[in-house]
């Protein structure tokens, strides 16, 4: 794992490693994003409060609820057990607000990709928020996407494995765990403004140490292009769908989408 003081020195290595293949910190990256004020707990509810979200209410509990960002984040901080992560795409719902509210280094996104259609809906970024001792089990992304996660307020623990080891998907490892099933891994632990990249196929999960919000996004560059495009291709259904809900967030009804929808049922 690289750790980086700045994004000046993350510049200076990435000309003389390929930095995209492997996982970085860049500390303190992220106070420099609009978004980092306006992603505590504070301004959300200042801003986004009355934004609806679906969870569970409490563990293995059939259904869901939708309660408001706001209540939310009241049952974060009161301490309320078993609501899990749950997270929503403000950057969806509130684009001309949000526009332009976050910066990533230019050396590991390709910005056609990112500025498209296609990856501004497909690959909107995600807020987490969540409380003490609630963790994400071990997974990998979908879409062979690399993984970008700027630490917003709160402190939280990412551990990460390289795809050439079989874990098991939706199983939460302790570090003892891994350690005994000779399995090496990295962990990490972001304080506010800390910036982390990890290429596609990892395994990683996530354990937030106190009351946390997380930027979650997907970067595409030189390395996983050609992988991303033939996995977009393969789950076009799935692909397209998501297009289509996301597109109806943002108002997107231009004839862009109507191809796509109309080319997939006829394709059907």
């Amino acid at each position: 794992m690289h750790v980086f003081k700045s994004e000046k020195m993350m510049l200076e290595a990435a000309r003389e490693m390929q930095l995209t293949q492997s996982c970085f910190v860049i500390n303190d990256y992220c106070t420099q994003w609009p978004l980092f004020k306006k992603g505590s707990f504070t301004s959300i509810v200042e801003h986004f409060s009355e934004d609806k979200i679906l969870i569970e209410e409490g563990i293995n509990k059939s259904g869901t609820v939708e309660i408001t960002v706001g209540d939310y984040i009241d049952r974060i901080k009161t301490g309320t057990k078993g609501m899990g992560n749950w997270s929503w795409q403000p950057h969806l719902n509130h684009a001309d607000a949000l526009e332009q509210s976050y910066s990533i280094p230019e050396s590991i996104t390709l910005r056609a990709i990112e500025n498209s259609l296609v990856g501004e809906l497909v690959l909107a970024p995600w807020m987490l928020m969540s409380a003490p001792e609630t963790v994400t089990s071990m997974h990998k992304d979908m879409l062979c996407v690399n993984g970008v996660v700027g630490q917003l307020e709160g402190i939280k623990e990412f551990t990460l494995v390289s795809p050439d080891y079989s874990l098991q998907e939706g199983r939460y490892y302790t570090h003892a765990e891994l350690a005994e099933l000779n399995i090496p891994f990295e962990s990490v632990m972001l304080h506010p403004g800390d910036f982390l990249y990890f290429p596609m196929h990892w395994w990683h999960q996530a354990k937030t140490i106190e009351c946390s919000v997380t930027f979650i996004h997907s970067t595409v560059n030189s390395f996983n292009l050609t992988a991303f495009l033939n996995d977009s291709i393969a789950l076009m259904p799935a692909y397209i769908q998501r297009v289509q809900s996301a597109a109806k967030k943002r108002s997107y009804f231009g004839n862009k989408i109507n191809w796509l929808c109309n080319g997939f049922r006829a394709l059907g």
